[in-house]
């Protein structure tokens, strides 16, 4: 009897298991290193989240409509580039597979802004800090200062 029930739980896994994984990368593709993401973004900064609303938005020129969160934020620091100027970031309502930083008020966030969209997700290097002033927060941003300032190889 066990042997059945832990078949049918291994068959229902593999239908629950592939959308968490949809934000992993393939096997064998490394995960980028914090310099890479750094080059990569457009605008890194520090900013606390105030205020977060609900709606619905296309996403890359599509016509079907996606939950969204869109966070008011205040800027704390500016680490490259230049935030968007309407003091927004738009996410994904966080669900299982896609990617989206989940946006609280209240909470300060490092968020990467990326050439070509205006979503923020969590592969590109976006976070939430409950304490900007804890260690390991302090080191990250110290890292990330250190490579706003240099050079691409």
């Amino acid at each position: 009897m066990s042997y059945w029930r832990n078949l049918l739980i291994l068959v229902l896994l593999q239908f629950v298991a592939p959308p968490l994984w949809a934000c992993s990368r393939p096997p064998g593709e490394a995960q980028p290193t914090e310099g890479e993401l750094v080059q990569k973004a457009k605008a890194v900064f520090v900013a606390h989240v105030y205020r977060t609303t609900e709606g619905s938005r296309s996403i890359d020129s599509s016509e079907k409509l996606f939950p969204v969160v869109e966070g008011e934020f205040r800027v704390i620091e500016v680490l490259k580039g230049v935030p968007p100027s309407n003091g927004k970031v738009t996410t994904l309502v966080p669900s299982p597979g896609n990617c989206a930083v989940l946006l609280v008020a209240g909470v300060d966030y490092v968020f990467f802004i990326q050439e070509g969209h205006d979503f923020i997700w969590w592969p590109d290097g976006s976070q939430a800090f409950t304490n900007l002033h804890a260690t390991e927060p302090k080191r990250f941003l110290e890292r990330l200062r250190t490579l706003a300032t240099e050079r691409p190889q």
